[in-house]
């Protein structure tokens, strides 16, 4: 009897017996929510974040090295040889002996300074020219970015074999003959500067997003956040990746969905002609939140 009256119903008529504790129901568990999308177009300037980070990072490892203290050093040493010698009386065969020991260690200095910067100088320029190459093409053929690559890293690997091992002498004296040199200051320089660029385009990002909800469009623009607001049924989007090198190698499209750079194309009846968001951070996962946006307004709608 027991049995059956906490099975039964608890109603007014059966009140629950005394003591009794009663069901917890379990909570729901909760799906990820895609109430809401917010959307950064970047503008270009963006593919310059690891010139940026590369010269602020430069620059640290040359204050490290330091091989300007040390020709200094060197320099003040022999400039107070030469005085102890011109003040010696030694005979000018041993004064130009002497003088020509202290050229060859000042000059000997000055190499070791330059071969201390020179492969940062090239490892910078190498990093540039590549930020320059993105940021002047887009490569949209998977082939033809393939393709880029491999010769890429073809080329830097015989240039560093040819360092190592007396094979492809041609490579070297190409090699030899870039000898960029630049010191702590130019790498700061080089970084505040890019920073500074980038700063302006976080800005200018800020000021200009989309924020999709199930309701409406609302679309922000300018300092004082002038606000477009659209209807949500009519929206139509399509999304392109549309530099496969950006999309890969600078903002690590490989890496998952969160990741890579791309362009979303909105379509809207109350919008003239489509528009176009170029270099959006993580396109693939921006477009997975919009489609189930759009998918679960479809069904209500259906509904």
């Amino acid at each position: 009897m027991s049995e059956e009256r906490a099975d039964a119903e608890v109603t007014p008529e059966h009140p629950p017996e005394p003591g009794a504790q009663p069901e917890k129901e379990e909570p729901r568990k909760k799906g990820p929510s895609f109430d809401r999308v917010v959307i950064w177009a970047w503008p270009k300037t963006i593919v310059f974040w690891p010139t940026c980070l590369a010269a602020i990072v430069f620059g640290f490892i040359s204050m490290a090295l330091n091989p300007e203290k040390r020709v200094e050093t060197i320099k003040n040493e022999v400039a107070s040889v030469r005085t102890q010698i011109a003040e010696s009386g030694a005979s000018e065969i041993e004064t130009g002996t002497v003088k020509t020991s202290l050229d060859v260690i000042e000059n000997e200095a000055l190499q070791l300074s330059v071969r201390k910067h020179r492969w940062l100088g090239r490892a910078f320029l190498i990093i540039l020219g590549f930020n320059f190459i993105a940021f002047s093409f887009d490569i949209r053929v998977k082939g033809m970015a393939i393709t880029i690559l491999i010769a890429f890293v073809v080329i830097l690997a015989l240039l560093w074999l040819s360092t190592m091992y007396d094979i492809l002498p041609f490579l070297q004296n190409i090699l030899d003959m870039i000898n960029p040199y630049a010191n702590a200051t130019f790498y700061f320089t080089m970084g505040s500067v890019t920073l500074f660029i980038l700063l302006c385009g976080m800005v200018q990002t800020y000021l200009h997003r989309w924020d999709v909800t199930h309701n409406e469009v609302i679309i922000r623009t300018g300092l004082l956040e002038a606000e477009k607001r659209l209807g949500t049924e009519s929206l139509t989007f399509t999304k392109e990746i549309t530099d496969l090198m950006e999309h890969w190698l600078i903002f690590f499209g490989f890496l998952g969905k969160r990741f890579g750079c791309g362009e979303l194309v909105f379509n809207h009846p109350q919008i003239e002609r489509p528009i176009f968001l170029d270099n959006v951070i993580g396109p693939e996962s921006k477009a997975e939140q919009l489609g189930n946006i759009l998918g679960v307004l479809a069904v209500k709608n259906g509904d």
